[in-house]
């Protein structure tokens, strides 16, 4: 907040970009925020959003590496890269997060990045199902028909 009560985008970028420098993912993530949607004072930046998104990821912050999957999944700020996608969402599924691990399922069933293996999606579909996603029967039921 500024002197006046309002919301001081340019200030809160400086010393976001201090504390991103000395390695804080929180502030890095902040960055990545600020520049994906621009702010009072502060221009919408892909370029610089992803960079920081990068870095956090690289810090092994699990948001950020799921955040900048999606990014190359849909080539937004970046080229859509499908092997880099499903690359990040192996990283990430192996932490048993469900959402990782649909995604990667995703790509296996349907070949994006990685070589088409129905049995490899369905077994990720039912690691998502042991980990607590019970909407997944149908799901299952049809992949299994396909084998």
């Amino acid at each position: 907040m500024g002197e006046d009560g309002d919301a001081d985008y340019v200030t809160a970028e400086e010393w976001y970009l201090k504390a991103a420098e000395k390695g804080d993912f929180l502030a890095k993530m902040d960055l990545y925020a600020l520049y994906m949607e621009g702010a009072s004072g502060v221009k919408r930046n892909y370029a610089a959003a992803i960079r920081w998104l990068k870095e956090a990821s690289d810090d092994q912050h699990e948001p950020a590496t799921l955040k900048l999957a999606g990014h190359y999944e849909r080539g937004q700020g970046v080229s859509r890269d499908y092997e880099k996608a499903a690359e990040l969402y192996q990283v990430i599924a192996e932490k048993d997060n469900v959402y990782a691990i649909l995604s990667l399922a995703d790509f296996y069933e349907r070949g994006r990045g990685v070589s088409r293996d129905i049995k490899k999606a369905l077994d990720l579909l039912k690691e998502a199902r042991d980990l607590g996603d019970d909407s997944l029967e149908k799901r299952i039921e049809r992949l299994e028909r396909r084998l």
